[in-house]
């Protein structure tokens, strides 16, 4: 469907036109039934190769993950930490003064 015409009753559509499912629009204004896509069964080296590499390259994300997680739990921990000593009171959204009232 084009976005221009304004209408969305499938006549109004171009002939060929594909939606978001890839279901497509025939000239008389039918419109095809979405076919899935057919799946490429494993062979063996997908399951003695490429399988095991996945697994690996899953294995070396986690380790990289792992230090920057707990980099980033100490710095939040030191900035708690720190943040006292500018004397900046932090409040709440709820809690400040300038919010809106609450209606009871």
């Amino acid at each position: 469907m084009t976005r221009d015409d304004g209408s969305r009753r499938p006549e109004a559509t171009e002939a060929g036109a594909k939606d978001a499912a890839g279901a497509g629009v025939t000239g008389d204004g039918t419109i095809e039934a979405h076919q899935p896509r057919p799946r490429r069964a494993l062979n063996l080296f997908d399951l003695l190769v490429r399988v095991p590499i996945g697994f690996l390259w899953l294995g070396v994300l986690a380790v990289l993950a792992v230090p920057v997680i707990v980099y980033m739990t100490l710095l939040y921990y030191a900035a708690q930490w720190i943040s006292p000593l500018f004397g900046r009171n932090r409040k709440t959204r709820g809690a400040r003064a300038d919010g809106e009232e609450q209606v009871t």
